[in-house]
């Protein structure tokens, strides 16, 4: 009877299992964000060394001209995050071998998009606040198209989506703290931005805190104004697609830590004290022991004396 109840008791729970809501996605992969700051001038401060690095690697999309052909050549990213009480800091490093040189016609050209869920509301462990756009009150969507400025098109640089998420549309559009500098390189573009923290996310924003995060790098390949593929950090659960604006999307995890401690100042080394039992003995005829000294004069005196003797005995 006992067998048989363990039994039931066992597919009840695989059925369970099996039934979870495909929404209810587990954050894959983690990246530790360190706390410091940052200029926000398109370099790699020292800081962003001490966080992780978020590889954007996985061709999670294709679309318009783009082909399976074009993966071996599709546009990676690295990123490195920075908090502190008032900012969030992000850094991101692109490598495209297809640049874009025609002004821009939209915003879905070569870029990036990232994907805030301070509310964990696209993760196994959801947020009981109702779903505000597709991140919740406190979800932010940026959005930028790194060519912008060097192809003559600088209203796209800096994308806002409107009604995406409250926090961003009434904190973030018009805040003079929320900078942005792309750089363009041999090797494809730099991106490095800095929002700041509205009152309800400085409450929760501190060491051990964790939240959803997901970064897609739209890679333009055919220079029309359209992306053709979509890399991103996180990799598709299922049919459940990384950085998507569906309400299905799923974000992996950034873990909030303290700044490494620093390393201690270096001491010069102590040189050994010579003991006297090894130190080399000297006479110093002031401090000799005054027998030794007497010796050694009439030792003196008498060789002199024998060497005057023998002078003598010679001339004679």
């Amino acid at each position: 009877m006992k067998k048989k109840v363990c039994f039931i008791l066992i597919v009840t729970l695989l059925a369970a299992a099996l039934s979870l809501n495909a929404s209810a996605v587990l954050h894959q992969k983690q990246a530790k964000a360190s706390y410091g700051s940052a200029e926000i001038d398109g370099k790699l401060d020292d800081a962003y060394k001490n966080s992780d690095p978020i590889e954007a690697r996985f061709m999670s999309s294709i679309a318009n001209q783009g082909t399976e052909d074009d993966v071996d050549r599709m546009a990676t990213a690295v990123s490195y995050m920075l908090w502190d009480e008032s900012n969030i800091y992000i850094y991101t490093e692109v490598t495209d071998s297809t640049p874009i040189t025609n002004p821009l016609a939209g915003n879905s050209s070569d870029g990036i998009e990232m994907f805030f869920d301070f509310e964990n509301i696209n993760s196994a462990e959801a947020s009981p606040i109702g779903r505000v756009g597709n991140y919740g009150e406190l979800g932010v969507f940026l959005k930028t198209c790194a060519y912008a400025q060097a192809v003559g098109s600088q209203e796209y640089e800096t994308v806002w989506i409107e009604n995406f998420s409250t926090f961003q549309d009434e904190f973030l559009m018009s805040n003079p703290d929320c900078k942005i500098a792309n750089v363009i390189t041999p090797t494809g573009y730099i991106s490095e931005r800095r929002f700041p923290l509205n009152d309800e996310l400085k409450a929760i924003i501190k060491e051990g805190f964790k939240f959803g995060f997901q970064i897609a790098i739209l890679d333009d390949m055919t220079d029309d104004s359209a992306r053709d593929l979509k890399i991103t950090w996180g990799e598709a659960v299922d049919d459940i697609s990384p950085a998507t604006w569906g309400q299905s999307a799923h974000c992996d995890e950034i873990l909030l830590t303290a700044a490494p401690e620093p390393p201690a100042p270096e001491t010069e080394a102590e040189v050994p004290a010579v003991s006297e039992a090894a130190a080399p003995e000297t006479v110093n005829p002031k401090t000799a022991d005054p027998v030794v000294f007497l010796f050694a004069v009439s030792s003196l005196g008498a060789v002199a004396a024998a060497a005057t003797k023998n002078k003598k005995n010679k001339n004679k």
